[in-house]
């Protein structure tokens, strides 16, 4: 019996390499395998050898290997019937709003932006269409920020 240990990861590897290790049943360093000892396990072995850390056990050690539980699991998933009653998590204070599409996020710094010409008690829609125009006609500005306002 062979224990086959994958050491290294088969990023940037040649595709047949690859193959061969799922052909081992091999997907991520560290996963161990046991598999009997044949030619064609072998040739396997050999063709990834840079890759693996293969050594001989006893099937009764890969038995009680294979048997023994992982040293603790991440997750521990319960089924609905098995879990208690419990308190309501407790909400958080206040939830960020969520954010405008991106059309009105272009809108808003132009809306907020004080009209120059214009008196303070203007509604910020009549500022933005003033404001607008203006920055258009002006030579020197940005090509990305004319090219906003001209889509708009």
């Amino acid at each position: 019996m062979l224990k086959i240990i994958q050491v290294k990861s088969a990023i940037r590897r040649k595709q047949d390499h690859k193959d061969t290790l799922r052909a081992l049943g091999l997907r991520r360093p560290g996963q161990t395998v046991y598999h009997e000892d044949s030619k064609v396990i072998r040739g396997m072995i050999q063709k990834i050898y840079y890759m693996l850390d293969v050594s001989e056990v006893t099937s009764k050690q890969a038995d009680a290997a294979q048997a023994a539980p992982d040293a603790a699991p991440a997750v521990t998933v319960k089924s609905a019937g098995e879990v208690p009653a419990e308190k309501p998590a407790e909400k958080p204070a206040e939830k960020p709003e969520p954010e405008a599409p991106a059309a009105e996020q272009a809108e808003q710094p132009e809306a907020e932006a004080p009209a120059e010409e214009g008196p303070a008690e203007q509604p910020e829609a009549e500022a933005a269409e003033e404001a607008a125009p203006e920055a258009a006609e002006k030579p020197g500005e940005d090509e990305d920020e004319t090219e906003a306002e001209n889509k708009e």
